[in-house]
């Protein structure tokens, strides 16, 4: 049994070193994947936030302008 274990075992003296540097890429590819997919979810709520933060700025600007016509009359 043990030997039938050791055979699945990789063997590092016969793996190509260019394998070692695929996985390696793989992987780093896997995280910048990542890292663009949290980026652009972070972009898309900044754009809503800001949209409602424009409406927003609109309905106070509406508002100041309805109170100091008040004040002039």
């Amino acid at each position: 049994m043990r030997h039938y274990l050791e055979r699945k075992k990789p063997v590092p003296d016969h793996e190509d070193p260019r394998d070692t540097e695929i996985r390696e890429l793989q992987a780093a590819l896997k995280v910048a994947r990542s890292d663009v997919a949290n980026h652009a979810q972070t972009i898309s709520k900044s754009g809503v936030e800001s949209e409602n933060a424009a409406e927003q700025i609109k309905v106070l600007t509406d508002k100041l302008d309805g109170y100091e016509q008040r004040a002039a009359s």
